[in-house]
């Protein structure tokens, strides 16, 4: 690209300098320089480098539904242990609302959820819920376990 723009110059300032319309003015200064051109096309792609070691082995996961159960009358926080055979305290937890029926008593698309979290501990999971107005009944949710 360089070389051509030397090239482009070269020729420039071989080229005679004449005013416009036949006129005996003298030659005014340079215009500004012009847009660039478009991109010219990408090069090849050079060979691929050697494989990387192995990583180490991922931890299995334990993945399941669980049922909370918030009594009546309607609480705005709730914190129940379920049942989670296989984890162990020091698991990362990742929960999320499980699939509602139409028919459920607690949609997912009704519950008012402001935050929602559980903390792994030996074969259970702590968790906690949180609720922008009273809520009551059964909850499905879905966890994994890493």
């Amino acid at each position: 690209m360089k070389q051509t723009k030397r090239v482009l110059e070269d020729r420039l300032r071989r080229l005679e300098r004449k005013p416009i319309g036949g006129g005996s003015g003298e030659v005014g200064p340079p215009g500004p320089e012009g847009p660039m051109g478009p991109p010219g096309p990408a090069g090849a792609d050079g060979a691929a480098g050697p494989q990387g070691p192995q990583g180490p082995a991922g931890a299995a996961g334990i993945s399941g539904v669980a049922i909370i159960t918030v009594p009546y009358p309607g609480r705005f926080e709730w914190e129940e242990t379920v049942v989670a055979t296989g984890v162990v305290a020091t698991d990362k937890v990742f929960l999320s609302l499980g699939h509602h029926e139409d028919s459920d008593e607690n949609h997912e698309a009704g519950l008012a959820i402001l935050s929602i979290g559980a903390q792994a501990s030996t074969d259970a999971l702590v968790v906690s819920v949180a609720f922008a107005e009273r809520t009551a009944g059964p909850i499905k949710l879905n966890y994994m376990v890493v």
